[in-house]
């Protein structure tokens, strides 16, 4: 998935004792884990009680997408220290839905709850800005759901704003 030459090992993280690499066979489980629990984190609590109804094809579509190497997706793990998994930062390229310009987008961030508030999440913001910057995006879109306040919280801090409103109605 990491096909940037100078990113494809090793990148130096900008917290000391992290680092990210960008994602191996061996990381896939972990992939899928963090993806279930971001949707999880972004649902009602209800519905995060019914999620072995609904999860399974949302999962199965990420990961299918992963698995079909997009070229312009780049998925990252981010490492302590001692070499244990801490996140996971997916991004990838997109059209703006307005003006059509191309835009960064980011697909998926996760930090492992024990290491969230410590200023991590901000950090693979910072470096996924930077990775827009490189690539020539004016621009870094990304969606999250209203009852990911702790999301939202971070997003806004470092400057995104809302651009448009989703709406939906539950049928049944």
């Amino acid at each position: 998935i990491c096909d940037a030459p100078h990113l494809r090992n090793m990148v130096d993280f900008i917290m000391n004792g992290f680092s990210l690499h960008g994602m191996e066979d061996s990381d896939r489980d972990y992939v899928q884990k963090c993806i279930i629990e971001s949707v999880l984190a972004s649902v009602s609590e209800t519905e995060a009680a019914m999620a072995e109804y609904w999860i399974g094809p949302i999962v199965s579509i990420s990961m299918n997408n992963i698995d079909r190497k997009v070229m312009s997706d780049e998925i990252y793990i981010l490492m302590d220290s001692d070499g244990k998994r801490a996140g996971m930062l997916w991004l990838g390229v997109s059209n703006d839905q307005f003006t059509c310009d191309v835009t960064g987008y980011l697909l998926g961030i996760y930090v492992e709850p024990e290491l969230r508030c410590t200023g991590i999440g901000s950090s693979l913001l910072d470096f996924a800005e930077k990775w827009c910057d490189e690539r020539g995006y004016l621009s870094l879109t990304l969606n999250v759901s209203r009852m990911n306040a702790v999301a939202r919280s971070l997003y806004e801090k470092h400057g995104f704003q809302v651009q448009t409103s989703v709406m939906k109605k539950n049928l049944r």
